[in-house]
């Protein structure tokens, strides 16, 4: 497990040091933009849908849950926890 933790420090360090090159860490501060606003588009899509679920037949309800992959549920409770915890 060293191993593994010794590398993520090293990978880390090395793109802590990219973002100090000036076209590299332009792309950093996009990239970081662009994953921004896909969750809050997302969150914007998930605050409209609870907003309306009320109104929703519990058929329905069950039918988009169910839809949800493991990626989509983990996407929407780690956004839930995020919007908790800051607010």
């Amino acid at each position: 497990m060293k191993n593994g933790s010794l590398e993520f420090e090293v990978f880390a360090d090395i793109l802590k040091t990219a973002e100090d090159i000036p076209y590299i860490g332009s792309l950093f501060k996009l990239g970081k933009v662009a994953a921004n606003y896909m969750d809050y588009h997302f969150v914007r899509k998930l605050h409209f849908f609870l907003e309306q679920s009320q109104a929703l037949e519990p058929e329905k309800k069950e039918k988009f849950l169910n839809s949800l992959d493991k990626t989509g549920i983990i996407h929407i409770s780690s956004m839930c926890f995020h919007m908790r915890v800051n607010g």
